[in-house]
């Protein structure tokens, strides 16, 4: 065990992770994960819901010496919210928020806000630091067992369910997939309802964002590329006069406009953690932020939005490269963002910056 760790055990007895509204959520996974983690490396994780052994049940309203981390999500964010967290009496307060709308939840500039979803070509007011949907115990374990890559079925896996906000995933159904089809069969069956599930994450109840279909663990493990780019365009609406007054747009600072937001995914992790070869929007092109950056054409298969022609191009001519790309992206996937990784990242900003304010 680390110095740094060993020194966040003797000041602090674990983690606390609030849940306001009392309930998991599809945006609790990385709530898990880090629960898992810390169980890991010995650290007690205590909570205001009973869910062992992953969970210890322990009332918030006797502040112990603990490290606080307030979930937020779409159900639960509001201003009163946020206020209540900055006088809450904690040691140490994070809050965690891997909702899709985050660049409407202004936090406080004195608490560090892990954010999923982050862009370097937009600021936004509060302490933000990138994070990521990352890798939960169960994740690996579903897409564990993946075949060879030279074994896998030349197919590209592109099951999104239809949903809001989604422009990117539009845009290159109509820019990229007539090219890919052209190199590469591409799968575009979406799970019958009638599939069998499996639960991949640990829930309450019958939690259906808990779930995922069992031939969406196979085609991963089976195919050799999937799609796992997403997002939406957001623009600086105060540059027009109908909506320069418009209240969350003084809190951002662009710095690019547009900027694509909610680029994060569930699929993402999953692709990778299964040793698909993973195409995704180039994250340095579009200004994307994790705490540990993955490289294009190393990690993971960029596209260009001016140039889906190049980038199909591109991926041709990298085949000889294809199987290396793979493999790398799914051992940097597992190496950063497997739970304990991403317990231990929270130590350190604890431990180097937190103590530090």
């Amino acid at each position: 065990m680390s110095d740094i760790t060993n020194a966040f055990r003797e000041r602090f007895q674990g983690l606390y992770i609030y849940f306001h509204d009392g309930l998991f959520s599809r945006f609790s996974m990385t709530s898990r994960a880090l629960a898992q983690g810390f169980q890991a490396l010995g650290i007690p994780v205590y909570s205001n819901i009973d869910a062992p052994p992953l969970l210890r049940w322990q009332s918030i309203y006797e502040p112990q010496p603990l490290v606080y981390l307030f979930e937020v999500n779409d159900n639960t964010y509001s201003p009163a919210y946020m206020r209540t967290i900055q006088v809450y009496q904690g040691a140490v307060k994070l809050i965690l928020c891997m909702s899709d709308n985050l660049q409407s939840y202004i936090t406080p500039e004195e608490i560090p806000a892990l954010m999923a979803h982050e862009n370097r070509f937009i600021n936004i007011s509060g302490w933000r630091v990138p994070w990521a949907f990352g890798l939960s115990q169960q994740t690996i374990e579903a897409t564990a067992g993946g075949l060879p890559f030279g074994q896998r079925r030349p197919v590209v896996l592109h099951n999104f369910r239809p949903s809001f906000n989604q422009g990117i995933r539009h845009v290159l159904d109509l820019a990229l997939l007539p090219w890919l089809e052209q190199w590469l069969t591409v799968d575009r069956r979406l799970s019958d309802d009638d599939q069998q599930a499996v639960r991949y994450q640990d829930g309450q109840g019958d939690d259906e964002h808990g779930l995922r279909y069992q031939d969406h663990f196979d085609k991963l493990k089976q195919y050799q590329a999937c799609l796992a780019y997403g997002g939406h365009f957001f623009p600086n609406l105060a540059r027009s006069n109908c909506f320069k007054d418009y209240g969350p747009f003084k809190h951002y600072t662009f710095l690019q406009d547009p900027v694509v937001l909610r680029w994060d995914s569930f699929r993402f992790w999953e692709s990778l953690a299964a040793g698909c070869l993973t195409l995704h929007l180039d994250f340095d092109r579009y200004g994307f932020l994790l705490p540990q950056m993955p490289v294009a054409w190393q990690h993971y298969l960029p596209v260009d939005l001016s140039d889906p022609k190049g980038s199909v191009a591109a991926i041709i001519d990298q085949q000889h490269r294809l199987a290396d790309i793979a493999a790398a992206g799914q051992q940097w996937a597992l190496t950063h963002y497997r739970p304990q990784a991403v317990a231990q990242r929270l130590i350190d900003l604890v431990m180097t910056q937190c103590l530090c304010k």
